[in-house]
């Protein structure tokens, strides 16, 4: 492995959008930053911040407007779901075309067809057509085949988020070995935990803008705070059961991204069944800043079940206030049925709770817990 650096320099991305292409879009402006052999760069921000375009540049699928970016060594890009797959050829067919499209021989494919094989965890869908696997099989796979290509630079978009947890736990011991080795990795997440585990600085985007760059914590702490991402929005529709949209809204049903702690709030999450379903769930989880579980809940917890014919669909859980102690917490929105994972984003939200006019003041004690519970007390002696 060589080492392998990436300096970009004023990358700017304009689209022509409207009916008649009478309005201008910036989907990156002037973005400038480096990242050096061996390190392990994260990107995060809202959804429309950038960091997909970022990343087509750097992989070379699009071209940026005006400004440059210098790569040196050999990359591989895991981008949106089926990016590079061709869903009417096999799982065997998919790894040689998509090794390809990265610039690998054919015998250097043989070598690490077995290994890619397996940490994938296809083996018995191999030899069977794309287009007949799930969210998660695509996942595995193309992860699979870039990080086994011995890339000097690998670029990972949030389709991790499709993944099971075993397998996104997998795919982040992969990257870090990566940084370990040599390599370099930039690495656009919402999981803000695995930024913060894995990174050494992080890139935050605004409106297309670097809005801050530098340790991992400080620009967490810092794009967490600003309490304005209450929606999530697909960007493909992929064809197969997926979640379509999420987003927070208080008691009265208007969108939000920071409560008072004693303030009720609900979580709509949308999805999409393009062909019938049978035993399909939607589920929430809220998680600390940091990522780690705190609850989950789904419509069977309610009594409710879900409708599997083909349709588009928005599943509202209603929360209680007094539950959430002051802090950020962040929402995954998982879809599945007895059989298996068809999609999740995690997560798909982030929120802030604020003291408000709570009693439940951050005394030292609820300092170190997120949740408050109502317990019942007396006094025995």
């Amino acid at each position: 492995m060589s080492a392998f650096s990436v300096e970009a320099r004023g990358l700017t991305k304009r689209y022509r959008v409207g009916a008649r292409g009478e309005e201008e879009f910036w989907a990156l402006r002037d973005v400038s930053f480096s990242v050096r052999p061996g390190e392990l760069l994260g990107v995060i921000g809202g959804n429309g911040a950038g960091k997909s375009t970022l990343l087509k540049i750097l992989s070379r699928v699009t071209r940026p407007t005006s400004g440059e970016a210098d790569l040196h060594g050999r990359s591989a890009s895991l981008l949106e779901v089926g990016t590079g797959f061709h869903p009417e050829l096999t799982g065997r067919e998919n790894i040689y075309l998509n090794a390809a499209i990265h610039g690998r021989r054919i015998r250097e494919i043989d070598r690490e067809l077995d290994a890619i094989v397996a940490f994938a965890g296809v083996e018995r869908f191999l030899d069977t057509p794309l287009k007949r696997y799930s969210s998660g099989m695509y996942v595995r796979l193309a992860f699979a085949v870039a990080a086994h290509l011995d890339p000097d630079l690998l670029l990972v978009d949030e389709v991790l988020a499709v993944g099971d947890a075993a397998f996104q736990r997998k795919c982040l011991g992969r990257v870090a070995a990566l940084g370990q080795a040599g390599g370099s990795a930039i690495f656009v997440s919402h999981n803000m935990a695995a930024v913060e585990r894995l990174c050494g600085s992080v890139l935050l985007l605004e409106g297309g803008r670097v809005a801050a760059w530098g340790e991992p914590r400080a620009i967490i702490d810092r794009y967490l705070s600003a309490g304005e991402h209450p929606r999530f929005a697909c960007g493909v529709r992929t064809g197969r059961p997926q979640i379509v949209s999420a987003d927070l809204r208080d008691a009265q049903g208007r969108p939000k991204g920071r409560l008072a702690a004693s303030e009720p709030f609900r979580i709509r999450v949308g999805y999409v069944l393009p062909e019938r379903e049978q035993s399909v769930h939607v589920g929430i989880g809220v998680l600390s800043a940091a990522g780690s579980p705190l609850f989950a809940s789904e419509p069977r917890d309610a009594g409710l079940t879900l409708p599997g014919e083909a349709g588009e669909y928005v599943a509202e859980a209603t929360l209680p206030g007094g539950v959430l102690l002051p802090g950020e917490f962040l929402v995954s929105a998982s879809l599945w049925n007895e059989g298996a994972l068809l999609d999740r984003q995690e997560p798909a939200l982030a929120f802030c709770v604020d003291a408000g006019s709570s009693p439940l003041a951050p005394d030292p004690l609820r300092r170190r817990a997120p949740l408050h519970v109502a317990c019942g007390w007396s006094l025995l002696s």
